[in-house]
């Protein structure tokens, strides 16, 4: 032995430590995938519902970002200005007029992680309604 190191534990320590970074790497990744967006009636300000999938290492893997944006503006915004909530399933989103829009939270659907989001918010000049329910 004598300061002697084998070849082959060499080659083992380099693969798991490459092994460890990859997974390191992929637990903390985290995936987009394309809004669904919803414009006013008057075509002015967007709604985007956007899924956002967790790395392994997150207790609560699906995230719905719900943001309003103008029209002008190309891209969504994260995290989202209305809400931000643990679920698998999109809230249902409707606009009720071209400045208020409706946002209804189903937490039947097994989601738990979110703050409480106020009854209305003002965002832009739009009216946000938000109601959560349990079937």
């Amino acid at each position: 032995f004598g300061g002697h190191t084998d070849i082959n534990t060499v080659n083992y320590q380099r693969a798991a430590l490459m092994l460890a970074l990859t997974m390191g790497h992929v637990g903390c990744a985290k995936e987009y995938g394309p809004p669904t967006s919803i414009a006013s009636p008057d075509g002015k300000h967007i709604v985007d519902i956007t899924e956002e999938i967790q790395g392994a290492n997150d207790p609560d893997v699906f995230w719905q970002h719900v943001s309003i944006r103008t029209a002008s503006r190309a891209k969504p915004i994260f995290p989202g200005n209305v809400l931000v909530v643990s679920s698998r399933k999109a809230p249902k989103v409707v606009w009720t007029s071209e400045s208020a829009v409706a946002v209804e939270i189903n937490r039947s659907d097994g989601g738990a992680s979110f703050e409480i989001p106020p009854k209305e918010k003002r965002i832009d000049g739009i009216t946000v309604s938000i109601s959560v329910w349990k079937k």
